[in-house]
C-alpha cells in the first residue's frame, strides 16, 4: 500500500496474522477509496509505449528481476493467458519482423513469477513445467533455433552459469502464497520446505541444496515460534556471479517476518544482512545493492554495501513517497514502481545521476482476489533505452515497452 499513512499501515500489519481477512478489509477499503478520490484521473505518460502482446487477451512477462529482450534485443518474451485460466502459452516476439509464435504451454506458472521464463542467451530460454503422471514441476530449456527443448527435474527460480536454481513451489503454494504454484495434485502442509535453495548443473548434472532452512534457523540467533511457516524465496545473484541474496520469511498468528541473507557462492557462506523489514531489492553493482527495507526503524530505499556493511537511504526515491516498489538497474539507470495509491494510479519512474523522472501513470483496476493483480513490474535494457513493464490499465493484462 503506496502512500497510505501509518494508521493505515499498522492496520495492515495487525491484519497481516489472518491472510483472507486482511486481502477482504483491503478490498473493500481501496474500493471505498477510489469512490472518493479517483477523479478525473487517467492514465498518462509522456514517451513512446507499445503494447508488445498482439491481443486483447490476458498477457504478461512475470516478475521484475529478469528482462524479456534476448541480449540483442530482437525477441521478446511473454505468457498468454488461455481461456481455461489454469495454463498459459510461452510466447515469442520477433520485433524485426513484427512477429509472435507460441513454442509451448505450461500450467506451472502464476501472475507475479510467471513461468519464471527467462532468456539464456539469444537463442536459448527456460521455463518452468508440470508433469500431471509424477505430479512435480520441472524446467524446459528451449532452443528457439532448432524448436527443441531440453527437461530438467528442478523447477527454475533463476538460471545463472549454467545452473538452474531452485525453490519449493508447492510449499510456497500450501501457504496461499501468489508466489506458489497450484497445478499439482498432492497437498503439502509442511511447516517447512522440502528443502531450501538447490543448485543443479545443466552441464554435469551435479546437485546441491546451497541453503537449508536449518542452516538458517541455526544460524539467525532467533527463537521462533513453534507454529511458525517457513519459507525462502527472492533469490538473486550478482552480476559478477559471486554473491546470492534471499528472503527467509516465517509467519504464524501474529503476523510475517523475514530475514534477509547473503551468500557467497564460492563458500556457501551465510551472512544476515538485514533483521527487520525487507520488501524488493536488485543489484546495481558486484558489491552493492537497492532495496526497499527498514534499519533501524527507518522504512524506504536503501543502497546497501554488501561488503563494508553499510545502508546509505536512497533520498530522492524516498523524497517523492511513492512507496515500496519493485526496482531494477542497467546503464547507470534504475526504474522503480509503485503500487496503486488512493486513486489506482500505478507510477513508473527513472533515477538518473541523482535525477528522477516521472515516466507515467497507469490506473489499475481492483481485483477482489488479489493474485490477480498487476504489478507493473519494470525491467530496463541492457542499453537502458528500453523499459518493459506489465499494466491492466486498458482492462486486461499486457507487456507493454516504453522508448525513453
Amino acid at each position: 500500500m503506496s502512500n497510505f499513512n501509518s494508521t493505515e499501515r499498522k492496520i495492515a500489519q495487525f491484519l497481516s496474522s489472518n491472510k483472507e481477512l486482511k486481502e477482504s478489509v483491503k478490498y473493500y477499503y481501496q474500493r471505498l477509496q477510489r469512490l472518493i478520490y479517483n477523479k478525473d484521473e487517467v492514465t498518462n505518460f509522456d514517451f513512446n509505449v507499445k503494447r508488445i502482446s498482439n491481443s486483447k487477451q490476458n498477457c504478461f512477462y512475470g516478475y521484475y528481476d529478469t528482462i524479456p529482450e534476448n541480449e540483442n534485443g530482437n525477441d521478446i518474451l511473454y505468457h498468454r493467458l488461455l481461456d481455461s485460466g489454469d495454463e498459459v502459452e510461452i510466447c515469442v516476439y520477433n520485433m524485426k519482423e513484427d512477429r509472435h509464435e507460441s513454442i509451448s504451454t505450461s500450467r506451472a506458472f502464476n501472475f507475479q513469477f510467471g513461468s519464471r521464463l527467462q532468456w539464456i542467451d539469444n537463442h536459448k530460454l527456460i521455463f518452468n513445467s508440470y508433469d500431471s503422471v509424477k505430479d512435480q514441476y520441472g524446467s524446459e530449456l528451449y532452443n528457439i533455433l532448432s524448436g527443441k527443448s531440453i527437461h530438467f527435474e528442478n523447477p527454475v527460480l533463476l538460471f545463472k552459469n549454467e545452473i538452474i536454481y531452485s525453490i519449493d513451489f508447492k510449499h510456497l503454494n500450501s501457504l496461499k502464497s501468489e508466489y506458489g504454484y497450484s497445478a499439482h495434485q498432492s497437498t503439502c502442509k509442511n511447516k517447512f520446505p522440502s528443502f531450501g535453495i538447490l543448485a543443479l548443473s545443466t552441464v554435469t548434472g551435479f546437485q546441491k541444496e546451497i541453503v537449508s532452512i536449518a542452516e538458517i534457523i541455526m544460524k539467525s540467533g532467533v527463537t521462533f515460534n513453534p507454529n511458525s511457516v517457513h519459507f525462502l524465496n527472492h533469490f538473486l545473484i550478482s552480476p559478477n556471479g559471486k554473491f546470492g541474496v534471499f528472503l527467509h520469511r516465517w509467519q504464524y498468528s501474529e503476523g510475517r517476518f523475514e530475514h534477509c541473507w547473503l551468500i557467497d557462492l564460492s563458500t556457501n557462506q551465510l551472512e544476515l544482512l538485514n533483521m527487520e523489514m525487507t520488501s524488493h531489492y536488485c543489484w546495481i553493482s558486484n558489491s552493492e545493492l537497492i532495496a526497499f527495507i527498514t534499519k533501524s526503524g527507518v522504512t524506504g530505499y536503501f543502497s546497501i554495501d554488501i561488503h563494508k556493511k553499510t545502508f546509505t537511504p536512497m533520498v530522492g526515491m524516498n523524497k517523492i513517497g511513492s512507496g515500496d516498489g519493485h526496482p531494477s538497474f542497467a546503464a547507470g539507470t534504475i526504474v522503480f514502481d509503485s503500487y496503486p495509491d488512493r486513486k489506482g494510479m500505478q507510477s513508473l519512474f527513472r533515477l538518473v545521476q541523482n535525477e528522477i523522472t516521472l515516466l507515467g501513470k497507469f490506473y489499475s483496476p481492483l481485483h477482489k482476489n488479489p493474485f490477480f493483480r498487476t504489478d507493473l513490474h519494470p525491467r530496463i535494457s541492457k542499453d537502458g533505452h528500453r523499459i518493459y513493464f506489465d499494466s491492466n490499465h486498458e482492462s486486461f493484462r499486457g507487456l507493454y515497452c516504453m522508448t525513453i
